[in-house]
């Protein structure tokens, strides 16, 4: 039963960053101002203002195909937006005064007439039924989305620039100047049914979270919002831009959050669950207009300079260093453990935030894919979760909670679906005993428990098949000190562990241990310290 280790080091925020970029290309004479991928996200779309749309193959950034290829490079008839029908056939762009209905088999466009001034908005319903567009001209219109014929007018207030389908197609969001307000409208009648209020100035993007929850709003009052869609209510703001919001975009798991900070030339990503912040680009981000996410969380963005670009924003393209390549979990989050949570026959990592809150991140080995909800009842700040593992051995790693007493309870999880919980039936050592590592020290198949005093002792606590206290003791070894506290256990299991160790002062060490015996250590990092502004992200990953 031997663990593994996952060592990396975080900083509390991570700035002055640029993405790790796949591909970039230059190939168009004006700016860029929207980007999608069609449905297998094998294919980034992009229009620009030189009226042309470009697609390219996502593997290695290669032009396809271009529409409208005979096009001049005249702005007023710019391609401000674009949309794709979740069927791939057919594909919908807004330019000036007209919007364009795309049959993507043989490249033939039919033009959608009706609005006065620029059409700045357009978005397929998820059935490709409807297409809605927005303009200048303070209408929302909605055309049949296979042959383009009008069905509705809208009347915003002011200019429009942005619409938006719930992922199950009841609900349309459409927003622009005027009032500043965001409406919602029930699809089935098209009849207003709620305003979202609290922009400053006009509204210029709008998305919604795949899963339905969130939808999540850019404008000129320089501020990125996320709203709840069930009530209409704010959620989170995030302010301190020092540009126009462009384009947000959800990852595809709906965890978080990433928006253009245009003017400051910065792409930031906030995570959608509590709205802490994860990181920022400023570099090769300058004056971005818009960004979408594909499947694979990969993400696309355009810039003013030409420049269409795909990028790894989880670090798992490159980048060096001596990190793990990992995005920032951000101040106050810890790494509990790993486990397959998702179900895909690869571990996932478990963080705990310092208010309680468990989060899982999904992995891919070393590369992040994101971010997955798990529900659990509140912990406080004083519930700390000790160890993964698989408890009740049904194949899912189930979390080992230790509360402010000492005692420890487990959490049984199927998926990230917490089924029961139950107290551990051994006694509790006390408030000054941390739980600090799963592994089998005397040999017997078993899994036991380490411990850790404030003072620093360590001490095993032996368990039977059945997870009942056999024995305990001390390990014979000096004592750590305070200064000294254990991260995480590997080894071979069968009485021969290694602790992992750090101080306060940032060093660590390596401790061998032979059932009860220390067996010799050694520093780390060719004994050179992290420095205080560093943690290390580590505990038992036992599995």
């Amino acid at each position: 039963m031997a663990s593994a280790i996952l060592l990396g080091f975080t900083s509390n925020a991570v700035l002055g960053q640029a993405p790790n970029i796949i591909w970039k290309q230059a190939q168009n004479s004006d700016r860029i101002n929207a980007i999608i991928f069609n449905p297998g996200g094998n294919t980034v779309i992009s229009g620009s203002s030189d009226r042309l749309i470009n697609f390219w193959r996502a593997s290695d950034g290669a032009l396809l195909r271009t529409l409208n290829a005979e096009a001049d490079p005249v702005h007023e008839s710019a391609i401000e937006s674009l949309s794709i029908t979740s069927d791939g056939s057919r594909l919908a762009s807004a330019s000036y005064k007209v919007a364009k209905l795309w049959n993507l088999a043989n490249g033939v466009p039919k033009n959608l007439i009706g609005h006065t001034d620029w059409v700045v908005g357009v978005a397929f319903s998820p059935n490709g039924a409807y297409l809605a567009t927005a303009s200048f001209d303070g209408t929302v219109r909605i055309w049949n989305g296979f042959d383009g014929t009008p069905l509705r007018v809208l009347h915003g207030s002011g200019q429009m620039r942005a619409v938006a389908f719930s992922p199950d197609g009841t609900l349309l969001a459409a927003a622009g100047g005027g009032n500043k307000e965001i409406q919602i409208y029930r699809t089935s009648d098209f009849v207003l049914i709620r305003n979202l209020i609290g922009h400053t100035e006009d509204v210029y993007d709008l998305a919604f979270s795949r899963d339905g929850t969130k939808l999540a709003s850019g404008g000129y009052d320089q501020t990125a919002r996320i709203w709840n869609v069930a009530d209409g209510s704010a959620r989170f703001v995030f302010s301190g831009n020092h540009g126009n919001v462009y384009g947000v975009a959800f990852t595809p798991d709906s965890g978080y959050l990433a928006y253009t900070d245009g003017e400051g030339s910065t792409i930031k990503i906030y995570r959608a669950t509590d709205g802490a912040f994860v990181r920022s680009f400023n570099q090769q981000t300058d004056n971005p207009q818009c960004l979408a996410f594909g499947p694979d969380s990969s993400l696309a963005y355009g810039l003013a300079d030409k420049t269409v670009i795909l990028a790894k924003v989880d670090g798992s393209t490159g980048g060096g260093g001596t990190g793990t390549g990992l995005p920032a979990a951000g101040a106050g989050w810890r790494v509990v453990g790993k486990g397959d949570f998702s179900g895909d026959g690869k571990d996932d990592i478990l963080w705990q935030n310092s208010n309680g809150t468990l989060a899982v991140w999904k992995m891919d080995g070393a590369s992040f894919l994101g971010g997955l909800p798990i529900s659990h009842p509140y912990l406080g700040t004083s519930w700390r979760a000790a160890a993964v593992y698989d408890w009740n051995g049904d194949g899912n790693p189930d979390v080992i909670l230790q509360a402010p007493s000492g005692a420890l309870i487990v959490w049984y999880f199927n998926g990230t679906t917490l089924a029961s919980g139950a107290y551990l039936s051994v006694p509790s050592p006390g408030p000054s005993w941390k739980l600090v590592g799963l592994s089998d020290f005397n040999g017997d198949g078993n899994v036991d428990l380490l411990w850790q005093s404030d003072a620093g002792s360590l001490a095993v606590w032996y368990l039977d098949g059945n997870h009942k206290l056999i024995s305990g003791a001390l390990l014979k070894t000096s004592s750590l000190g305070a200064y000294w506290r254990v991260l995480g256990v590997t080894g071979g299991g069968g009485g021969n562990e290694t602790l992992l160790i750090r101080n306060l002062a940032g060093y660590l060490a390596s401790w061998n241990i032979s059932g009860t015996d220390y067996a010799g250590g050694s520093l780390l990092h060719n004994g050179t310290a992290a420095g205080l502004d560093w943690r290390v992200v580590v505990q038992d990953l036992m599995q």
